[in-house]
């Protein structure tokens, strides 16, 4: 034993409980980054919302809720401007819980059209709601023209949605036998 470190097993909800603590303090991270970065700031929103994925492949989906939950009430009491929170508490945040269940569907096509009209139901809303607050980087004639910027948005979700899927593979192929190591069921 002259220089083994002996590690006590966590326990398992401990442990879960941690991870969440962990994802939460990183999407508030990015979230704050979005604020303060002059760019990227949608980027930062993809990022952000890729950490509920996390707690939902360790089959914690409650605890993705609560942390949704945690990082859009300090969202809006620590980032700078309110409305930098808004993108992530009406879409973002929520978006890969949702996407991990509809992605067990059998059907690979009924789930993409799925995940397709829930985008577009929350898109829609945060036009309208946000319209003038939220859009201010995006082009005129984008803003005026609501059927173009739909068309527009879908490609980017389509792309959004590929590459969440591949850092989940990426979490769950690489990284997670390192973050689960200790607290292992």
């Amino acid at each position: 034993m002259h220089g083994d470190i002996i590690m006590a097993k966590m326990n398992p909800e401990s442990y879960t409980l941690s991870l969440a603590g962990m994802m939460t303090a990183l999407s508030l991270l990015f979230l704050y980054l979005a604020a303060i970065l002059p760019t990227a700031r949608l980027s930062m929103y993809a990022v952000a919302s890729l950490f509920s994925i996390t707690l939902c492949i360790e089959q914690r989906t409650i605890y993705a809720l609560i942390m949704f939950i945690a990082v859009s009430g300090l969202a809006l009491l620590i980032v700078p401007n309110i409305t930098i929170a808004l993108p992530y508490i009406m879409f973002f945040g929520h978006y890969g819980i949702a996407k991990f269940h509809i992605e067990k569907l059998k059907d690979k096509i009924f789930a993409f059209v799925l995940k397709l009209a829930y985008f577009n139901a929350f898109l829609i809303l945060m036009y309208f709601v946000t319209r003038a607050v939220l859009l201010d980087s995006v082009p005129d004639f984008l803003k005026d023209n609501f059927w173009i910027f739909l068309a527009v948005a879908q490609g980017v979700f389509i792309v959004y949605d590929f590459l969440y899927s591949k850092l989940a593979s990426l979490y769950f192929n690489r990284f997670r036998k390192f973050l689960m190591k200790r607290g292992r069921r």
